[in-house]
């Protein structure tokens, strides 16, 4: 996830050199602000599926934080997709009954 939202940020901030962004690093100090967080929230939903609160990218910052974050609710998201399926996969059956 570290590496996806590398890239994202280095999209997003302008930053055109690769292995620029660190783990380290923190997204405001690289040179993001609120209209690009807000930005990197919508790269998010669109193109990872994962839809994170902006204010998440405000209490972690950083690479590493935030990715584990996204990772974090991927995986939930991934589990709920799981159930959804399992109970339509249900539902069908009891409609063919």
């Amino acid at each position: 996830w570290e590496v996806k939202l590398a890239r994202l940020w280095q999209e997003i901030l302008g930053i055109e050199q690769t292995g620029q962004i660190g783990r380290e690093d923190s997204f405001f100090d690289l040179g993001g602000h609120s209209l690009l967080a807000m930005r990197l929230v919508a790269r998010l939903r669109d193109e990872l599926q994962v839809t994170v609160p902006v204010r998440l990218i405000f209490e972690q910052p950083k690479l590493y934080q935030l990715a584990a974050e996204v990772a974090a609710m991927r995986s939930t998201v991934g589990a709920d997709d799981g159930n959804l399926d399992a109970i339509d996969a249900l539902l069908r059956e009891m409609e063919s009954s």
